[in-house]
């Protein structure tokens, strides 16, 4: 039984119709209706928010809904490879610039899907040794924090999720811990 709610109640009772009748004893009865009308809505609003929307552990809700197949910013791009059964390794291109630490380069206009660079500076692979979701989790957490970047679902900035569950997959919320949210905010480049 929420006793909070009950005590909500009790206090939206009495904040509703003391200074109703206050008012209406006061010959006052448009300004009794208008003041009815509106602590109505700021009642429910607040109730609303408090108690409904406001739910607990069983009303929460996976974030983010799905997991990109790359970190933040950056883009899919099957790089051709001569190694892979394929001939294609997944991998991710940045842009827009925003690995932090310049492990990542950026993908310069010259270069087009046709005629990519053969330089690993440039590619974020998606490639991992793993076989289970959690260790492949892990390692991509890993890889995307070496190169500076932040992939939400997967790390929170500084340290990987503790998920076991796929991240380029819907997985289960009630097995992430996220930590404190790191903005990542894209370097400016002039050239």
């Amino acid at each position: 039984m929420n006793w909070y709610l009950i005590l909500y109640i009790f206090s939206a009772i009495v904040i509703g119709t003391w200074p109703t009748v206050t008012l209406l004893r006061g010959g006052r009865s448009i300004a009794a209706i208008v003041y009815v009308v509106l602590i109505l809505l700021v009642m429910m609003f607040f109730g609303l928010r408090w108690f409904w929307y406001g739910g607990g552990d069983e009303d929460e809700v996976q974030w983010p809904p799905v997991i990109n197949a790359c970190p933040d910013y950056l883009t899919f791009f099957n790089r051709p490879s001569s190694s892979s059964a394929s001939g294609t390794t997944p991998s991710c291109i940045d842009l827009v610039g925003v690995s932090r630490n310049g492990a990542l380069s950026k993908w310069r206009p010259e270069f087009s899907t046709d005629n990519p660079p053969t330089d690993d500076k440039y590619f974020f692979s998606l490639a991992t040794t793993s076989t289970s979701a959690a260790a492949r989790n892990q390692e991509l957490c890993s890889n995307a924090i070496a190169a500076g970047l932040s992939w939400e679902g997967v790390t929170n900035g500084e340290s990987c999720y503790a998920s076991t569950g796929s991240p380029l997959a819907i997985g289960d919320s009630s097995r992430i811990k996220p930590g404190p949210p790191t903005p990542t905010i894209p370097k400016c480049d002039p050239t």
